[in-house]
Formats: C-alpha cells, sequence, structure tokens
C-alpha cells in the first residue's frame, strides 16, 4: 500500500512490531507493504486489509525482492505461527538489503484477537503484487 509518509516505528529486539502501532500507521495511510507469509488459501480466508501473499517458501525470491519498492518504504511481514514463517521472510529481505522491514509481534491471531479487523478474498494472478 503505497501513500506519503513512512510509519515511525519503534521496533522490539530490532525487528518486531506490535498490533497497535502497525494499526495506527494502517489508519493513517502510511506508506508501508503488507506481506502475508502464510500459504494463499489462508490469506483467502482472512488477512489485514491491503496484505498481499507472499508465502515463506516462495521459491522466486529474487522476483519478490525486485519488485519490493526500495524508498524507504516499511516492509511488514506476519504469519500465524505467530512469527516464525515472517521471521524468515524478514530476514531474507534484509539479506536482500531492505533496511525497513519488521515482523507483527502478535501475528494475525494476535491481530484478530485485539479487535482488528481482516479482509476476505481473492487475488487475481494477472494484477500487479504492488500497484502504484
Amino acid at each position: 500500500m503505497r501513500c506519503s509518509a513512512a510509519p515511525v516505528f519503534a521496533l522490539e529486539d530490532g525487528r518486531y512490531v506490535r498490533a497497535d502501532p502497525l494499526a495506527e500507521a494502517l489508519e493513517d495511510k502510511r506508506r508501508m507493504v503488507l506481506l502475508d507469509t502464510r500459504v494463499m488459501s489462508m490469506w483467502q480466508i482472512a488477512h489485514i486489509e491491503g496484505a498481499v501473499p507472499i508465502p515463506y517458501y516462495s521459491g522466486d525470491f529474487e522476483g519478490i525482492a525486485a519488485d519490493m519498492p526500495d524508498d524507504g518504504t516499511w516492509i511488514v511481514s506476519y504469519c500465524e505461527c505467530p512469527r516464525a514463517a515472517a521471521d524468515s521472510v524478514n530476514r531474507k529481505l534484509r539479506a536482500h538489503g531492505f533496511t525497513n522491514t519488521a515482523v507483527l509481534w502478535e501475528g494475525i491471531g494476535g491481530w484478530v484477537a485485539q479487535g482488528y479487523r481482516v479482509a476476505v478474498g481473492q487475488r487475481d494472478a494477472a494484477t500487479s503484487l504492488f500497484p502504484e
């Protein structure tokens, strides 16, 4: 999701963002990309609105990384575990030189338990992962 200003996150252990500041940044339409690192079927059942499905086991991570914005946009990953798959993707992003990356501490289960909304739906394979 592209917008004007990037959020300012105080990360825990240098990589984790809590649900409250993430929700605030989304509400304020801050510039970030959300990655749902679970299997596509879980994304289709429920995901944080605006999240792009990038399963942690995606074989074409080089291509995915090439499509990511490299302009300081925050890239926030989440999963169900609540962090194992998202941590894996976060490590790959950082290995590719991305510095503004974070993992949602609570995972989507914690997100829902705290009362934050989720979206459902399908993704058209012909559409861009990261629309302008």
